[in-house]
């Protein structure tokens, strides 16, 4: 065996550590391990420091990413801006040219949208002398989004429209919404008996100050249901004429499209402030693109019929509430840019006086301040706004109506309130020099909407008020250095003379051919049964005769009686008195005699024991005249005259009733006594009664249509037409504006 290693021990030796391990082996192992487990810990650490490391390139890698995004964001907002930028600066030189911005807000009734503006833009074509017109669907387009208006540019448009923008306040469907959703709308006639209701209130609780009495009311109710209820007669008559002819004239949605318009802007304040709010958005929107030019374009608003109460209301409004120093305010600052008003069919003056509450906050605005351009003058309150125009930038307000516009009145106490409560700081509006009345349309009603038509009324205010430029002639070149006005080719509208004759005249043919065919119904029923052989060879010239003259006599009771009803002025009755006996005379004069002899006995038998003589044929007197021949007769159409006026005024609430019972049943009495005498002498010789009762039945019926026609048109064209209204009752409402 060899000797062992040095060093090392020998196999199979034993140490301490246990047989078959060295000694001193166990040692450097241990030694080995804790020099192994002293040398780990940086080696982690190492490793966890490069983990860090890497987490943090990772995190800064990742924050490099997300400033980068940000950045990409803010480059991509900031290439926006500039793009939304460069739009905003091209649409706003597309607009530079642009010096009048027209605004139009309708009026009452079912409206297409923009068919206003349109309507607008017909008429400034006719002005500068353009045929054609713009098309409805043109203003639903991107300019009106973008800018609130229409600019008209391109070949298609004449170059006088190159600097105009036409606008509209649409607001037709807020009261659609109301009317058709229905409950909430009044019935026409019980709202406007509760409005004189209100009327007669007011007056009681100012018993001491001057204003409406109690027959002023009574007369104004009388004539308010007459108008009412005559527009349902004729609405009536123009539908069926509607059948048979390409006639369509729908009255009566007239009345009740105006009479809910006017009920929702005057009593339901919810939905006024609607109204409002849509008007000033709008205005607000064109506002915003105006200001950011240079020139700053002017506005220029044409209202018509309601809207012209929208639009004075807004305007107000507007000028209360605009503060240039309250950012919060300066949504009013469309009004600084407001240089003309036209309002056409305006029925401000009636809103005026028959609602006063609403213009209250108008006359003590809330602002204690003094207005800025002056102290307040001494005759009269300092209108407290924060801004006031100056004199020569005050709105320019011009309005036009039509005598036989139903729903316009001239702005006399407007005028007057205006003045009187400082506002004509800011209009400009004399109804001396800026409202002219004419009467230029042939029929009424249909007046109302006839202005569009009209281009001297609209040539008129482009002209005169707004400045719009009229063509140049061929080959000319416009100066832009003459800034010198043009010379008026637009005078003031004036009436035409045959129009105005024809329209106070022509109405009156509706009722008297009422009561023509109602008389001839029943002379030919009457004369069929007494004689049915000779009633079918009378001449035609005959019954024409006959019939005339019995029309004139029922015409001249109906005038007699109904217009003591309507008015009391003593020259109108007077005049009816003489229309009376004007009709008995006619009837005297061109009835058959031998007809007029057979209806003096029937009168006679009719009124037995008080008759002038007995039953049965009488030979009256032939050489007295047309009253005297025949006094039975005459002396019963007096009475009945008496008795009808008499009803008219004692029970005015009675309406048509009054005149018609009475009449009736003294032709009733009369015929049935006539007739039975007839069938009592020649039983043999009479014809159908069918036909006597169809023309009685027929004859009632078409009396009370033109009786009711005649109300109508008496109290159009004495109290509206004729401003008998602002003579009378009316007038006086402009007490009350003030009460509380």
């Amino acid at each position: 065996m060899s000797d062992p290693i040095d060093g090392l021990p020998e196999c199979g030796q034993v140490g301490e550590n246990g047989p078959g391990v060295m000694e001193g082996a166990q040692e450097p192992t241990q030694h080995g391990h804790e020099h192994g487990h002293e040398q780990e810990p940086p080696a982690v650490a190492q490793a966890q420091v490069e983990a860090a490391a890497a987490a943090a390139k990772a995190v800064a890698a990742e924050k490099t990413l997300a400033e980068a995004a940000v950045h990409a964001v803010a480059a991509d907002a900031q290439a926006q801006a500039a793009v939304r930028e460069v739009e905003v600066a091209r649409r706003d030189e597309d607009l530079a040219d642009v010096r009048r911005i027209y605004v139009a807000i309708h009026g009452i009734g079912d409206q297409f949208q923009y068919a206003t503006i349109q309507q607008v833009a017909r008429s400034l074509g006719r002005y500068c002398g353009v045929t054609g017109t713009v098309p409805l669907g043109r203003f639903h387009c991107t300019s009106i989004r973008d800018f609130g208006f229409l600019r008209l540019r391109g070949p298609s448009y004449p170059p006088e429209f190159q600097d105009v923008g036409l606008a509209e306040i649409y607001w037709a469907d807020i009261p659609r919404v109301v009317q058709k959703e229905g409950y909430q709308l009044e019935e026409a006639k019980q709202w406007a008996s509760s409005l004189v209701d209100r009327i007669r209130t007011r007056t009681r609780s100012r018993s001491n100050e001057p204003g409406l009495k109690a027959l002023d009311c009574e007369t104004m109710q009388q004539v308010i249901g007459e108008m009412i209820e005559g527009v349902g007669v004729l609405d009536r008559i123009f539908f069926l004429l509607g059948k048979v002819t390409r006639v369509r004239f729908e009255l009566k949605k007239l009345l009740d499209s105006f009479l809910g318009d006017v009920q929702l802007v005057t009593d339901f304040e919810d939905q006024r402030a609607k109204l409002l709010e849509r008007f000033h958005q709008a205005m607000s929107k064109i506002h915003e693109v105006n200001i950011r030019r240079e020139p700053v374009a002017d506005i220029y608003l044409v209202a018509h019929s309601e809207g012209t109460v929208v639009t004075f209301l807004g305007l107000l409004q507007a000028l209360r509430e605009y503060d240039p120093k309250d950012p919060k305010k300066k949504r009013y600052g469309w009004v600084t840019q407001v240089r003309g008003l036209m309002t056409i069919g305006s029925p401000i003056e009636e809103h005026l006086l028959l609602w006063p509450e609403l213009w209250n906050p108008y006359e003590t605005p809330k602002d204690p301040a003094l207005a800025g351009n002056g102290s307040p003058q001494p005759d009269r309150p300092s209108l407290r706004l924060k801004w006031t125009p100056a004199k020569d930038k005050r709105i320019r307000w011009r309005n036009y109506l039509d005598y036989g516009d139903p729903i316009a009145y001239r702005l006399q106490s407007t005028s007057e309130w205006l003045r009187k409560n400082g506002w004509d700081e800011v209009f400009e509006f004399d109804p001396a020099e800026h409202e002219f009345l004419f009467s230029r349309y042939l029929f009424p009603g249909k007046a109302h909407n006839d202005y569009w038509e009209d281009r001297e009324v609209f040539g008129h205010f482009l002209e005169t008020v707004a400045g719009q430029a009229l063509p140049l002639a061929a080959g000319a070149r416009p100066d832009p250095a003459d800034a010198a006005p043009r010379r008026a080719n637009f005078g003031e509208p004036k009436s035409h003379y045959l129009i105005d004759v024809v329209s106070r005249v022509v109405p009156y043919v509706i009722p008297a051919m009422l009561l023509f065919l109602g008389v001839f119904l029943l002379y030919r029923g009457v004369r069929g049964f007494l004689d049915p052989v000779e009633a079918g060879n009378e001449p035609v010239g005959t019954v024409v005769r006959n019939v005339a003259g019995a029309w004139a006599l029922f015409a001249g009771i109906t005038a007699g009686a109904r217009i003591p009803r309507l008015t009391r002025l003593l020259g109108a009755r007077l005049a009816s008195i003489l229309m009376f006996f004007l009709g008995l005379l006619a009837f005297g004069s061109w009835f058959d005699p031998e007809h007029l002899q057979w209806l003096e006995n029937a009168v006679r038998g009719a009124v037995g024991p008080l008759s002038f003589g007995t039953v049965g044929t009488v030979d009256g007197p032939t050489n007295w005249g047309p009253f005297l021949n025949w006094p039975a007769l005459t002396a019963t159409l007096v009475l009945l005259m008496v008795v009808v006026r008499v009803f008219a005024v004692r029970f005015p609430r009675w309406g048509a009733k009054t005149l018609i019972v009475p009449g009736c049943l003294m032709v009733l009495g009369v015929l049935a006594c006539g007739l039975y005498v007839a069938w009592a002498i020649a039983c043999e010789k009479i014809g159908p009664v069918w036909g006597v009762v169809v023309g009685g039945v027929a004859f009632v019926y078409l009396w009370w249509l033109a009786v009711v026609c005649f109300d109508l048109l008496f109290v159009w064209h004495h109290y509206v037409r004729g401003s008998a209204w602002g003579e009378t009752a009316i007038s006086r409402l402009a007490d009350l504006c003030e009460s509380p």
